[in-house]
């Protein structure tokens, strides 16, 4: 034939496959052993040229305007239906929804009786009347979708074209995405459409060495196929050939000129558009590499994967030959160690499990968690509160039932619950290999706190923090297990605590209007810890620490007094005038508010950083002093300040309903060993350590039988380490404290043989240098590094815990908290060799 015929023929084929045709069929007559010519002869030939929606437009007169209207109206049916809209229309409402009413009698009549009939593209309803778009398969949701292509593949018919499904699915894009993974995209390389595929992630087909090697032995067109057979039959799974329909294979002759024909693969038809022909001198070693990930089913931005080697994750180049025995880093991490890797902070008792991971839903089982309260308690908390003596430990067991994994957790508290909640979501993990959430088989834990009192300090009066930025860190927070959100909501800077008696407070001292915390702003703060096992506890700091807010009130002392370095530790200075009585009726109202908000089992009355020359430097003060038959020493100072701090106390006695709330105190010179005694109560106050880890005084304090809470500043103050922001050169505790130390900050060294004593510890953030754009990288991970020393107390020391925080780090990262990096991202691939050796 023409060459040019040929050419002309393919043309009008592609033509006649993308747009809806109507054409008259002639009736041909019967015609029994007549030779050709006989049948030509009575044949008639047809009155007029062949017409197709596809030549309309170079046709003239009727014809062309005829089928005009008609692809018209398919366009818009197949419009309907892509937007959802499946109702049947009649002739009159289709051509009234295109515009086409005007369109004569003779067009119409051909329309309903010959057009529509016959078109591949439209339904008629069973009465004839209505007309609907007929898509080529029918779906009409992401489920039917993913139903079809399910069929297809458990048929082997393969793929579908993303076109049809265009055409076939109502919003079709939303669908896609929706879906997406669940389905698999293939480019076909003879005329670059896409093609749709199931991915069917319930396939746990373990591809060996010995499967490879078969699947590559021979090109794809020259398959042994009985040998993959053979293989399949042994590993207890039916041929391939037993799957999909059964097409006969034509024999063809041999044909001595040509090149030898490959017969095409029998059970990889419905991929004959997909996979290349293995000829020779036809497919590089570049394609087969490309497609190596098509065929193993890996992520193709995949490259690296881990093995664990004397208990350390080292990092190789993936191929076909490793790729079955890698494991991603998450999944090292959790087993090559000798502990569970991915756990922060590391459990503090026993723990038993195994060295593989289940597969968990959608690609394996459904996870089944059993709460159980084993409480003597009768009474049902609807409100649990964290108090010093809530046990907060759990039991933690994993096990896999008959058809689902079972998480079951004990503890005798909703606390205890709620940590082993939090352990539970550190044993599952995401296999970035093969694309599934996995979890630690047959899991055991027994886990509590080494100490009660596990918490963060967070100063908002220095610099203002959003109700937002507050629960983020409370999330951190619960994320390690801290449970003591230490506010230190008013300072002498600003006043930003909502006070219904006493409104002038927060109009006058805070910095705006806005940066107010509301009570409704507290109670949502306070119950939000709540929740996730975190008392929300109060500071009011007094004496000293007071200024904004208390204009005009002739309360205090030393307010903004000058040159400020004279009078307090930084400006603006101010500290209440223990000789107002009216004083402690404000007091009693900050306190009532406090209480009713926070509800707290344990209070913070502050007592830092008082100036005995602010109150010496104040007439009305000496005047009153002298006049008790005081004088003007330092004991004398004391006494004034044990004064105010018996006063405040019965205060707080009051709006606490006399329960005998215990009080923290800074240490200070009220806390001395000469004083401690005369104006403490060690059954009533506990006393937090803001001084250094050595200070002779922790020990005398100790020594006296008073509890503490650890906030030494050479390890926990977590504002040490920046530029002087009253001066010249670093601020007063440089240098910067890396997690290193924080973790190394044993209780045991700070308390000694005292450690029964130690309630536990505080990481601080005061908020000179910090507010909420810079917090979370000043916090995280270091709080984390305090976190296990405070719920483990482990042995070791950093180095042993270095792995896992980095790993830990990036976990804080995909929960929002913009942790600080520790080191570059290639120590974390590539296990301790960061570290400078310590041997």
């Amino acid at each position: 034939m023409d060459p040019a015929l040929l050419k002309e023929r393919e043309a009008f084929k592609k033509r006649a496959m993308v747009t809806p045709t109507v054409e008259r069929k002639t009736k041909l007559e019967t015609v029994s052993a007549a030779p050709k010519d006989e049948c030509k002869k009575k044949m008639r030939p047809p009155s007029a040229p062949k017409l197709d929606a596809n030549t309309y437009k170079t046709m003239t007169g009727s014809s062309q305007y005829k089928f005009g209207v008609l692809a018209k109206i398919v366009k818009h049916m197949r419009t309907r239906h892509q937007e959802g809209d499946d109702h049947p229309l009649t002739l009159e409402e289709i051509l009234d929804e295109t515009n086409q009413l005007d369109v004569g009698q003779s067009v119409k009549n051909w329309l309903a009786a010959e057009a529509l009939m016959n078109n591949p593209k439209i339904d008629v309803t069973p009465d004839g009347l209505r007309f609907t778009f007929k898509p080529v398969y029918k779906i009409k949701d992401g489920k039917s979708l993913l139903r079809l292509l399910k069929s297809h593949d458990l048929k082997g018919l393969g793929g579908i074209l993303l076109d049809d499904v265009q055409e076939s699915l109502p919003h079709c894009e939303k669908v896609l995405k929706n879906r997406a993974s669940e389905i698999i995209f293939i480019v076909r390389p003879i005329d670059k459409k896409k093609i749709l595929f199931y991915n069917d992630r319930t396939a746990n087909f373990t591809v060996d060495e010995e499967f490879q090697k078969l699947w590559r032995s021979a090109t794809v067109d020259a398959m042994d196929d009985a040998k993959i057979d053979e293989y399949l039959e042994k590993q207890g799974i039916r041929s391939m050939q037993d799957h999909g329909p059964k097409k006969p294979v034509p024999k063809r002759r041999k044909v001595a000129s040509k090149k030898r024909q490959f017969k095409k693969p029998r059970d990889n038809e419905h991929l004959a558009d997909v996979l290349e022909i293995y000829e020779e001198n036809t497919l590089t070693q570049k394609v087969l590499a490309a497609n190596i990930y098509l065929i193993l089913g890996l992520p193709e931005d995949l490259v690296y994967g881990y093995e664990c080697i004397e208990n350390n994750c080292v990092k190789f180049e993936l191929n076909e030959a490793n790729w079955n025995s890698a494991l991603s880093l998450p999944v090292c991490y959790m087993l090559c160690s000798d502990s569970i890797g991915t756990l922060w902070p590391k459990p503090n008792g026993n723990v038993k499990h195994e060295s593989y991971l289940m597969h968990i839903a959608r690609s394996g089982y459904p996870i089944k968690i059993l709460i159980n309260i084993d409480s003597d308690n009768s009474e049902f908390e609807q409100l649990p509160k964290l108090t010093l003596s809530t046990d907060e430990s759990y039991k933690l067991d994993v096990t896999k039932g008959d058809n689902y994994i079972l998480a079951d957790i004990r503890a005798t508290t909703f606390f205890g619950i709620r940590h082993g909640l939090e352990t539970l979501s550190q044993l599952i993990v995401y296999d970035d290999i093969r694309r599934e959430l996995q979890i630690l088989a047959n899991v055991s834990i027994s886990d509590k706190p080494a100490f009660k009192w596990r918490g963060v300090l967070l100063d908002t009066a220095r610099n203002f923090y959003s109700v937002k930025a507050i629960k983020r860190t409370l999330d951190a927070m619960a994320s390690v297990k801290l449970n003591t959100f230490h506010w230190h909501i008013i300072d002498s800077q600003s006043f930003p605590m909502e006070v219904k008696t006493r409104p002038e407070l927060h109009k006058i001292g805070a910095y705006s209007q806005r940066k107010v915390y509301s009570h409704e702003d507290i109670t949502e703060i306070v119950e939000y810890g709540r929740a996730r096992g975190i008392r929300v506890m109060p500071e009011f700091d007094a004496p000293a620490h007071v200024g904004e807010g208390w204009q005009h009130k002739n309360m205090t002392a030393c307010f903004k007094a000058k040159p400020w370095q004279n009078y307090c530790v930084e400006p603006p200075c101010g500290q209440l005038d223990p000789t107002v009585d009216d004083m402690y009726s404000v007091l009693q109202d900050i306190y009532q508010d406090m209480f009713d908000l926070f509800d707290p089992d344990v209070f913070h009355m502050g007592g830092d950083e008082v100036s005995f020359t602010c109150w010496n430097n104040t007439k009305p003060i000496t005047d009153w002093m002298i006049g008790m038959g005081w004088e003007l020493k330092t004991s004398d100072f004391i006494h004034l300040w044990a004064h105010f701090q018996m006063e405040a106390m019965r205060r707080v006695d009051y709006v606490a309903k006399q329960k005998q709330v215990p009080i923290i105190l800074w240490t200070s010179k009220l806390t001395d060993p000469a004083h401690i005694e005369k104006y403490l109560n060690k059954k009533r106050y506990f006393i937090q350590i803001w001084t250094r880890h050595d200070d002779p005084q922790v020990l005398d304090i100790l020594k006296h039988g008073f509890q503490i809470i650890v906030s030494n500043h050479d390890a926990l103050y977590f504002d040490c380490g920046g530029p002087n922001w009253v001066g010249e050169g670093n601020n007063w505790c440089s240098p910067y404290i890396g997690w290193q130390k924080v973790y190394d900050n044993r209780m045991e060294v700070v308390a000694e043989h005292y450690i029964s004593q130690v309630l536990g510890a505080e990481a601080a953030v005061w908020s000179e240098q910090i507010d909420e754009q810079n917090l979370d990288q000043r916090l995280w991970p270091r709080a984390s590094a305090l976190a296990e020393r405070l719920w483990s107390n482990p042995s070791g020391n950093w180095r042993q815990a270095e792995a896992r925080m980095l790993l830990h780090r990036e976990n804080l990262i995909e929960n929002g908290i913009a942790a600080e990096p520790l080191q570059p991202e290639w120590c974390l691939q590539n296990e301790r060799e960061c570290p400078i050796s310590d041997t």
